[in-house]
C-alpha cells in the first residue's frame, strides 16, 4: 500500500468503516439484473449498499438484492423520477455513486452526475457497452459527454477502454473482468415456471446454444445458414433461445432456412428456464458481428460450456484455445463467414469434452469476490488525474 493511498482521507475512512455505496441502474432486464446479482454479492462485504433501481426485473431475482433505497417507476414516469432520484441521493448521502448505465437520456444524466460531483459526491460508471448497439447520429456527441462526466469508469475488457479512448474520454478507467453468473446453478428450479417447447434429448446429437436477445448484429442469420453447410452425417442441433428483435424480413429468412435441426424459442427466457437450456447444450455459440462484452459468455463459464465465438469484446482476453474455438471475424463475405462458423462448430464437436474440463478450471479466476475487491480498491482509492 503506497503512502499516497494511506494519506488519502477517503481510503482511510474506508478501512475504518464501510462507506455507503449507491448503485444506480434503471435498466433491470435480464443481463443487467444478472450482473447486479453478482455485483451486490461482491461489494456487500466492502460497502454499505444503497440500491437505486427499477423493479422491472423478474420476481426470482428479489432474493439476491438488499432492500432498495429508491425505486424508479416506468419510463413514462421519468420526468418525475429524475428529481426524485436526486433528492433521494441528497437525503441518503452515499459516499460514492456507481452507475450501471445512463438512466435514459445520456445528456441529462451527465448534467445530474456533474451536479452531484460539485456537491462532493464521487461518481463512477460500469461500462457494459461503450456505445449503444443501435446508434443515432447524436450519440457521437452525447455518449462521450456522459462518460466524461465521471470520476472513473470500470470496463470489462481492454477493447472497451480502447473504444472510449477513441471517443475522447480521458476519465480514469480500469479493467475489472465480468464475474461468472453462477447464481443460476445454485438456485432451485421451479418447474411450474418453465414453459419451453419439448426438446428431444438425442444422445447422439451435438447441441449448440445461441442464447439471449436475438438481433441481427449477433450473427443469427449467418448461424442458421451455416448449419445448412454441415452434412447430415454430423448430428448437430441448434437451439436459439431468446426474445427475437428482428425485422419481419429477417425473421422470415431464418424461419425459411431453419430445418428440423433448428429449434427456435422466440420468447423472453424466464429465470427458471436458463439452467435447463444450458444443461441440454454441449457448447454455446456467439457468432457476433460486433460487441464490447458478453454476459452470455459468463453464463457459459458458469455452466462450464465451451465457446464457439468471433473475437468480440473480452472473449480473447478471458479464453484461450483450450476453452473456445474462434470463428474468423466477418469481413464482408457471407459465404466465407458462414463456412467459418460451420468449421468452428465441427471443431468444437470433436473437442468439447476436453474444452469443458478447461472451462471448469477457469471459473475461480472470475469470482465475484475477486471482482468486488477490485471494485473496492478502485472506488475508494485516491482521486486519479485524467489522462492526457
Amino acid at each position: 500500500m503506497t503512502n499516497e493511498i494511506v494519506e488519502n482521507e477517503l481510503y482511510l475512512e474506508h478501512t475504518a468503516k464501510k462507506l455507503k455505496l449507491a448503485i444506480v441502474s434503471f435498466p433491470m432486464r435480464p443481463g443487467f439484473a444478472d450482473y447486479m446479482v453478482g455485483l451486490c454479492k461482491g461489494l456487500s462485504s466492502h460497502f454499505e449498499l444503497q440500491l437505486y433501481i427499477s423493479h422491472s426485473y423478474e420476481a426470482s431475482y428479489e432474493q439476491y438484492f438488499p432492500a432498495s433505497t429508491f425505486a424508479f417507476g416506468r419510463t413514462r414516469h421519468l420526468a418525475l423520477d429524475y428529481p426524485r432520484f436526486v433528492l433521494a441521493v441528497l437525503k441518503n448521502k452515499p459516499d460514492i455513486c456507481l452507475f450501471q448505465a445512463w438512466i435514459k437520456l445520456p445528456l441529462l444524466d451527465a448534467m445530474i452526475i456533474r451536479f452531484l460531483r460539485t456537491l462532493g459526491y464521487r461518481c463512477f460508471v460500469t461500462v457494459h457497452d461503450a456505445a449503444p448497439h443501435e446508434q443515432k447520429w447524436w450519440h457521437s456527441v452525447t455518449i462521450p459527454i456522459f462518460f466524461k462526466s465521471f470520476d472513473g469508469g470500470i470496463c470489462h475488457s481492454n477493447k472497451a477502454i480502447d473504444v472510449l479512448r477513441k471517443l475522447g474520454v480521458r476519465t480514469p478507467l480500469t479493467k475489472i473482468p465480468h464475474g461468472v453468473l453462477d447464481h443460476y446453478q445454485k438456485s432451485s428450479i421451479n418447474k411450474e415456471q418453465i414453459s419451453l417447447p419439448p426438446i428431444a434429448n438425442d444422445p447422439l446429437a451435438f447441441v449448440i446454444l445461441f442464447f439471449g436477445h436475438v438481433t441481427r448484429r449477433k450473427g443469427i442469420i449467418h448461424l442458421v445458414a451455416a448449419l445448412k453447410l454441415i452434412a447430415s452425417d454430423h448430428p448437430v442441433k441448434l437451439i436459439v433461445a431468446g426474445k427475437f428483435a428482428l425485422s419481419q424480413r429477417d425473421l422470415s429468412v431464418i424461419e425459411r432456412m431453419a430445418d428440423e435441426r433448428v429449434i427456435l424459442i422466440n420468447k423472453l427466457i424466464s429465470f427458471a428456464e436458463v439452467r435447463p437450456l444450458f444443461d441440454l447444450s454441449h457448447c454455446v455459440v456467439l457468432p457476433y458481428l460486433e460487441g464490447t462484452t458478453s454476459g452470455v459468455l459468463k453464463l457459459a463459464m458458469a455452466f462450464s460450456k465451451p465457446i464457439v465465438s468471433t473475437p468480440i469484446g473480452d472473449v480473447e482476453e478471458v479464453l484461450n484455445s483450450n476453452q473456445y474455438i474462434a470463428i474468423p471475424e466477418y469481413k464482408g463475405s457471407d459465404a466465407e463467414f458462414e463456412a467459418g462458423i460451420a468449421s468452428a462448430i465441427l471443431a468444437a464437436k470433436e473437442r468439447h469434452i476436453e474444452m469443458k474440463q478447461h472451462m471448469e478450471a477457469l471459473r475461480a479466476d472470475y469470482s465475484w469476490e475477486n471482482a468486488g475487491s477490485a471494485y473496492a480498491n478502485f472506488l475508494a482509492s485516491p482521486r486519479r488525474k485524467r489522462s492526457k
